[in-house]
C-alpha cells in the first residue's frame, strides 16, 4: 500500500492497494482509492522488447464514488488520458533519475524505508442486512481491534458494494 498526492482533480490523496502481482510475467494491478471521488483498478503489462528498451501498457478502470467522480470519468478522453500517463511518465523518470545519481553518490543519505502489511478481507451478508452489517464493522470490530494498539496499525478502510 502506497499514496499519491492529489491531481487529476482529485479530492484527497491516492490510496493504492496491490490487487495482483505476477513478477515473472511483468504484471501489475493496483486498487486506486480516492475515498470522495472514485476507485480505479490500475493494469501495469510490461514487456521487454531489449535488454534496455521495455514496452508498458497501462489502463485505467474507474467506478465514481460521487458526482464529481463521475464528471471526471465522462471527460477522461484520449487526450486527457494522454497528458495524465505523460505525467506519470515524468515523475518515474525524474525517479529513476534520482535514484541511479543516489547509487553514485555515497555521501547522500539513504531514504527511510517503512514496510507495511495492507490486508483485504472481504465479508458478505445479504441486502436486507448491508446496513446493519455496516454498522457492526465500524462501530464494533473495527473499533475493537484499534482500542488494542497494535504496533505498527495506522487505519481500517470500508468498501461497500454500489
Amino acid at each position: 500500500m502506497f499514496l499519491t498526492g492529489s491531481h487529476d482533480d482529485a479530492s484527497t490523496d491516492a490510496i493504492w492497494l496491490v490487487k495482483r502481482y505476477v513478477p515473472e510475467k511483468w504484471f501489475i494491478q493496483f486498487y486506486r482509492v480516492e475515498p470522495e471521488d472514485k476507485i480505479g483498478v490500475v493494469t501495469v503489462q510490461c514487456s521487454r522488447i531489449t535488454d534496455h528498451v521495455t514496452h508498458v501498457e497501462v489502463t485505467y478502470q474507474y467506478i465514481p464514488l460521487s458526482e464529481k467522480g463521475r464528471r471526471f470519468i465522462n471527460g477522461f478522453t484520449m487526450e486527457i488520458y494522454k497528458k495524465f500517463i505523460d505525467e506519470w511518465r515524468g515523475l518515474l523518470l525524474r525517479y529513476f533519475e534520482s535514484a541511479a545519481s543516489y547509487s553514485s553518490v555515497k555521501e547522500k543519505k539513504k531514504p527511510e524505508v517503512f514496510n507495511m502489511i495492507s490486508r483485504i478481507w472481504h465479508g458478505w451478508t445479504s441486502p436486507s442486512n448491508a446496513d446493519a452489517y455496516e454498522s457492526l464493522l465500524k462501530s464494533e470490530i473495527f473499533v475493537g481491534i484499534k482500542d488494542r494498539h497494535i504496533v505498527g496499525y495506522r487505519a481500517f478502510s470500508f468498501f461497500g458494494a454500489m
